[in-house]
């Protein structure tokens, strides 16, 4: 297991593939398994070098007791420890649901380490719809890790990999009921100093899609992609309605002078 260390936190990664650096970040209570689960591993690793993390909380990286240590500002140098570890200077990133709000999160003098940003299933705010998915994962992370087994499975409609069951089985769930109240707190402020390019993308069955969609008319150099009958998980889970979409930006921020 290969492991970076972000002021006292380990934090687990997995490389795999050649080419373009591609960080992939996963959602609450899931496991760096679900890119290989949904086909994106299969789908990109023969065009970039994909870095999966699991993100703290979540194990085997290192769970902090505070719940305070779990902001995406936090988040977000983990990644870029990752990438210190790796020796690479610049990335692209996409981050999925608590993923992409690390995205939203990245403190202005990080945004240098990233070539552009994919924020699927996400936004910056804290309002009612926000307050009640935050409400539903705390509700569900609550009851422990048998529970996000279950969950995991109906979200990703199969039986999951040993490897993803084993590491969910030992997430520490109480401490991340509390922790991503920390995480869910919002990064509007971030907007408007956000010099990196990005791709927005959310399904309009989402509770995130308005705040999403409004988030890409702040931003400077962004653009949002409607996903039209997809909920919450299927903006990751449908990777053949995804990948379109990632690709083409990806090769054009590539392209770029």
């Amino acid at each position: 297991m290969s492991f970076a260390d972000s002021s006292g936190v380990r934090i687990h990664y997995e490389v795999t593939g050649e080419g373009t650096p591609l960080v992939l970040l996963h959602g609450i209570g899931e496991t760096l398994e679900v890119w290989h689960l949904c086909g994106y591993v299969d789908a990109l690793h023969n065009e970039y070098r994909l870095i999966l993390i699991d993100t703290r909380g979540h194990s085997p990286s290192d769970a902090p007791p505070d719940s305070r240590a779990y902001t995406t500002a936090a988040m977000a140098h983990d990644v870029v420890a990752v990438l210190d570890s790796l020796e690479i200077e610049c990335a692209h990133y996409f981050g999925f649901s608590m993923g992409g709000m690390v995205d939203y999160g990245t403190p202005v003098e990080l945004h240098h380490r990233f070539v552009s940003m994919i924020l699927a299933g996400a936004n910056p705010y804290f309002g009612a719809a926000e307050r009640q998915k935050l409400a539903g994962a705390q509700k569900l992370l609550a009851k422990g890790p048998a529970a996000l087994l279950v969950a995991n499975e109906y979200a990703w409609q199969q039986p999951l990999p040993d490897r993803m069951r084993e590491k969910i089985e030992r997430h520490g769930a109480g401490i991340l009921k509390d922790a991503f109240a920390v995480t869910f707190e919002g990064n509007a402020e971030n907007l408007s100093r956000f010099t990196v390019p990005c791709l927005i993308m959310a399904g309009d069955k989402d509770g995130f899609y308005e705040g999403a969609e409004a988030s890409a008319r702040e931003l400077l150099d962004a653009r949002f992609v409607s996903l039209p009958g997809l909920d919450h998980i299927e903006t990751l889970r449908r990777s053949d309605l995804i990948l379109p979409h990632v690709r083409p930006f990806l090769k054009e921020i590539e392209g770029r002078p």
